[in-house]
């Protein structure tokens, strides 16, 4: 296979290959749902083929299709310039990453006028996305004048937060903020940036300034400084594309934007990839283990094959300091696989930084769907790196929801190419996204401690566990409204919410947000649990109620549930109705309501699916629990 890591092109994905818009219609006939779209659109796509994949979705739509499978967004795009490009390319970019994108009517150079002037976006929108220029800013009038140089940059500044703040007021939705490529020319050359007054100088200070401001929650930070920095500012901006077409960068440009942009919204909706899948052979090393022997394998400094093995090692160490779950994917005898993680003294990744080991001679799509069920994350969480062509093609065909890079021949490229293809970027990233690997791992150790105990009383207290349960508050605010989005398998209402969504509940006289967080003898799990209820008279209705998939069967329900009725009761409520809003996901709480004690209220089988419950306050009596209950600032 031919490889060329061109930055301006989406390299580290396969080729679409001849008939690829007959096999782009046929996978919505097999799978209306959206699927297996997700594979088909997963590969290199030229604008002419995302706008297909833009057409045959939209009149899939109009066939009443629904796109389950996907998540579905209304982004509103505002920009200095002309986005018609980069609108056309979202909708068929967005299936790989688990989202359907509708973008709201553009307008050139809208980002005032759709803050201030105009009505809106013709409809509610999910999110908004800003791409200032440098241009739409008053620049310093003079050089080597710092108060002029800063006063230019804080004005700039100013701006931009009053745009955020009149879009986050008039549509309450997330909002994603660009950073500023600067143009190619340099009037001053290399040193244009050390300046006071000059372009550069003032565009690099602006960058900072929006990258602080992002970095303090006011919005989601896109960088697209550093995206054009990757592709050479010379290709990034074409005077004639600028002067004619009025874009802010190369139209050519549009399927890689588009992707990069896709990236950066994945996460705020729940669609973050959250686990690396590495096989061993030819991939973490060079050599085959069970044929060349620990002493034949080539890994370590001094050998330009062994240090590119290395480069893939320390980038899957790095996501795992930054939450990434590390697992192994390989077709070995286990003992064998596990010898160089053990005994090589040049290996960098060892046996403890991987929270499930699969290695046997089953099939790796058998064996990527045991490394889902074992982290209880759904597939699409996942990144499978193999140098096997043909293993990659198996997982594509057997799980297109998996993000599969197309590694090429040269594993010196290994690392760029998994780094340049963006899956794990972060919204936002707090403590409990640090400790994840260490908590997915600390759930295998519980699952070895329970095969040896009998009793499962007697299991769960030897997890000695404490659950904390506190009102929603600043400090959590971030994460509560990760978790409301990306929670889709234990969620009984699938009701998502922004930062600035949990701030009203928490400012709300009728409603109350609680999050749980949950220690035991491993380790702290972190957030676990977020519950909005709401005081309608003398009933408090469940609104929302999220459990993460891992700290499952171990009595948290049942005293969640407990809390749940103790704050009814000091509220002064007689009873406590929840509802279930199925989706395509979330089947595991069809019957969470009735396992806890409640009963189905007379209009509990509405047409849609919904059933509602309920539960008297005064007849309930709070469940057993082997945990201890830590409670915080509760009403």
């Amino acid at each position: 296979m031919s490889f060329h890591a061109d930055p301006a092109t989406l390299f580290w994905l396969p080729e679409a290959g001849p008939r690829w818009s007959d096999r782009l219609r046929q996978s919505l006939v097999d799978d209306p749902s959206g699927r297996l779209l997700r594979g088909t659109c997963s590969c290199q796509l030229s604008t002419s083929q995302l706008r297909t994949a833009k057409a045959a979705i939209a009149a899939h739509e109009r066939g009443g299709g629904a796109l389950t499978a996907l998540r579905a967004v209304r982004l509103g795009l505002v920009g200095a310039g002309t986005l018609d490009f980069l609108a056309d390319t979202l909708p068929g970019t967005a299936p790989r990453f688990g989202l359907k994108i509708d973008v709201a009517p553009t307008h050139y150079n809208s980002i005032a006028s759709a803050a201030f002037a105009d009505p809106g976006f013709d409809g509610a929108v999910d999110a908004v996305v800003i791409m200032p220029d440098a241009e739409s800013f008053k620049l310093p009038g003079a050089l080597l004048d710092r108060e002029a140089h800063d006063q230019a940059v804080a004005d700039a500044l100013a701006h931009l937060q009053r745009i955020v703040d009149a879009l986050r007021g008039r549509h309450g939705c997330a909002i994603v903020l660009a950073t500023v490529p600067p143009r190619a020319e340099r009037i001053a050359g290399t040193g244009d940036r050390a300046l006071l007054g000059s372009y550069g100088r003032f565009v690099d200070d602006l960058n900072r300034g929006i990258v602080d401001y992002c970095a303090a929650g006011s919005a989601t930070l896109w960088d697209l400084d550093a995206i054009a920095a990757a592709i050479g500012s010379r290709q990034w901006r074409d005077p004639v594309a600028m002067h004619v077409a009025k874009s802010l960068f190369s139209i050519n440009l549009a399927p890689l934007v588009a992707d990069r942009l896709c990236a950066t919204l994945a996460p705020i909706f729940g669609k973050s990839r959250r686990g690396l899948v590495l096989d061993l052979d030819n991939t973490l090393w060079g050599g085959v283990i069970g044929d060349d022997g620990l002493a034949g394998i080539n890994i370590g400094q001094g050998d330009a094959v062994g240090e590119a093995h290395l480069s893939l090692q320390r980038l899957a160490l790095e996501l795992r300091r930054r939450g990434v779950v590390l697992t192994v994917c390989s077709k070995n005898d286990d003992a064998v696989a596990r010898g160089p993680f053990r005994e090589h003294p040049d290996m960098l990744l060892r046996e403890e930084h991987f929270a499930v080991f699969q290695a046997n001679w089953s099939d790796k799509a058998t064996n990527l769907k045991t490394i889902a069920d074992e982290l209880a994350l759904n597939p699409d969480a996942l990144v499978f790196v193999d140098d096997n062509p043909a293993e990659r093609a198996r997982v594509r065909q057997q799980f297109p929801e998996v993000a599969v890079p197309e590694l090429p021949d040269d594993p010196a490229l290994y690392a760029s190419c998994l780094a340049a293809a963006g899956y794990f970027e972060m919204a936002s990233l707090g403590a409990d996204d640090l400790n994840r690997a260490e908590a997915y791992q600390n759930n295998a150790r519980r699952a070895e401690i329970r095969k040896t105990i009998g009793d499962y009383d007697q299991y769960l207290q030897s997890l000695d566990m404490t659950l904390t349960v506190s009102a929603f508050d600043a400090v959590g605010r971030s994460r509560i409204a990760q978790l409301t989005n990306k929670s889709n398998q234990f969620n009984l209402t699938t009701i998502r919410r922004h930062e600035d969504d949990i701030r009203q509940v928490e400012e709300s006289a009728s409603h109350f947000g609680l999050q749980f967080r949950l220690v035991d003898s491993f380790g702290d799990n972190g957030m676990i649990c977020v519950v909005v209820l709401e005081k309608k008279g003398d009933t408090v209705e469940i609104d929302t109620w999220l459990m993460s998939c891992r700290v499952l069967e171990r009595g948290v329900e049942q005293a969640v549930l407990n809390e749940i009725l103790a704050i009814a009761s000091r509220l002064g409520a007689t009873t406590v109705t929840g509802r279930y809003i199925p989706t395509e996901r979330n089947a595991m709480v069809r019957d969470h309501y009735a396992r806890l004690g409640f009963e189905a209220t007379d209009d509990a089988a509405a047409p849609d699916g919904v059933t509602w419950w309920r539960i008297a306050v005064e007849n309930f009596v709070p469940g057993t629990v082997q945990m201890q209950i830590e409670r915080r600032n509760l009403p």
